[in-house]
């Protein structure tokens, strides 16, 4: 899973879709390791996982990963964030 900076010349929905695959197969590896990371009591602590900005798959990965218990502040801190962009 790749594309060049002439592929997306020339087809550049193509490489979009295959980028979407691309975050897809991160986030999922992402998650396994997080989750593998709390069975082996590395740590309690959360592992957040993010990208630049912060909405619903954002809190949906982070939940899935580490569990409701450890992240429930951040989401609800994203869950705020979002309804206070809204408003504008």
């Amino acid at each position: 899973m790749n594309f060049t900076t002439n592929e997306e010349e020339v087809d550049f929905e193509k490489c979009l879709k295959n980028g979407d695959k691309i975050i897809l197969a991160f986030t999922t590896a992402l998650i396994e390791i997080v989750q593998l990371l709390h069975a082996a009591n590395v740590s309690n602590l959360p592992i957040i996982i993010h990208e630049l900005e912060y909405y619903a798959v954002v809190s949906e990965q982070n939940d899935k990963a580490n569990g409701t218990e450890r992240v429930q502040e951040f989401i609800d801190w994203i869950s705020q964030m979002n309804n206070e962009d809204e408003a504008y």
